[in-house]
């Protein structure tokens, strides 16, 4: 049972660069990682959540991969939860260094930079509600009213970007439409979900 389909990617400047220990276990056909590379790069969802792997777009070097509860995926579970969505960039050329997430707070008052974070690419879907950057990581609160492709979201979000093990990684938290969770338990789900991406890919 796939529940989503990969967001559409429409970025420019920075953001389209930037966009560019596991939890569940497998469920079915569900696992609880994926693993790119070479290099070796590891997505690990969180405690609850699996791959969903025909929404997500998985390649060598990059990837979308979706998370979603592992009962909802398994059928066990009919009410929807959290969804999460890890964009992994490609490794950069050796030699130089991915870009500084947290500098890219500046860029988000250009319309580039917004249209970047549309689902449709127009900046004007988006609407920046807070931009937090912390230890090296961009924390974002964002609205977008552009549709979400495969499922209905509410269109406040949460997103997260921070260089990982030499990549850099998105992460974002969406909510069911109707059935938004507290803003701290989108928090939490989203720094969780960073936190297995970085504890897969520690040493």
């Amino acid at each position: 049972m796939s529940t989503w389909i990969s967001e559409a990617g429409r970025a420019g400047g920075i953001f389209a660069l930037l966009l560019g220990a596991a939890g569940c276990g497998a469920v079915g056909q569900y696992p609880p990682q994926v693993e790119l590379g070479p290099p070796r790069f590891v997505v690990a969802a969180p405690s609850g959540f699996c791959v969903d792997p025909a929404a997500s777009r998985i390649a060598e070097r990059s990837a979308t991969v979706f998370l979603a509860d592992c009962a909802v995926l398994a059928g066990r579970k009919r009410e929807g939860s959290v969804l999460l969505a890890v964009t992994v960039a490609p490794a950069p050329p050796e030699g130089t260094s991915p870009p500084d997430p947290a500098r890219a707070a500046e860029a988000l008052g250009r319309i580039a930079a917004r249209a970047a974070l549309s689902r449709s690419g127009r900046a004007e879907t988006v609407t920046v509600i807070s931009a937090t950057p912390e230890d090296g990581t961009l924390f974002l609160a964002l609205a977008d009213s552009a549709p979400f492709p495969g499922g209905a979201v509410d269109p406040e979000y949460r997103r997260a970007f921070a260089v990982v093990a030499g990549r850099t990684v998105s992460v974002a938290a969406y909510a069911p439409k109707g059935g938004a969770p507290a803003t701290s338990d989108l928090d939490a789900v989203l720094r969780a979900a960073l936190g297995a991406v970085r504890a897969a890919n520690r040493g």
